[in-house]
């Protein structure tokens, strides 16, 4: 079988196990010990697998970059919508709430 690579996400990190979500998709219990020591949460992980006969062999890794982008993603959802200059004097373009 050849060599994948997969995406984890540290979601949460207690005494003895981390949930990771795998792929963006699913939620998994690890054993803490299984991940990088300087792993913690919030941190993309690049996972790669390859399977042969008798062995399965899992590199896991830490992957700044990807960490990096993720927050970004993250930040552009949160991120108030910038004002236009046709709308500036409108409150509700500030956020007020008028009643």
């Amino acid at each position: 079988m050849p060599t994948t690579e997969h995406r984890w996400i540290v979601d949460a990190v207690a005494e003895e196990v981390a949930r990771i979500e795998v792929d963006g998709g699913a939620v998994v219990h690890v054993p803490r010990w299984l991940l990088p020591s300087e792993a913690r949460e919030g941190e993309a992980l690049r996972v790669t697998h390859a399977r042969t006969g008798a062995r399965s062999r899992v590199e896991i890794e830490r992957d700044p970059e990807a960490t990096r982008q993720a927050i970004e993603r993250s930040a552009a959802r949160v991120a108030p919508p910038a004002a236009s200059a046709e709308g500036a004097d409108d409150p509700r373009a500030r956020g007020d709430i008028e009643l």
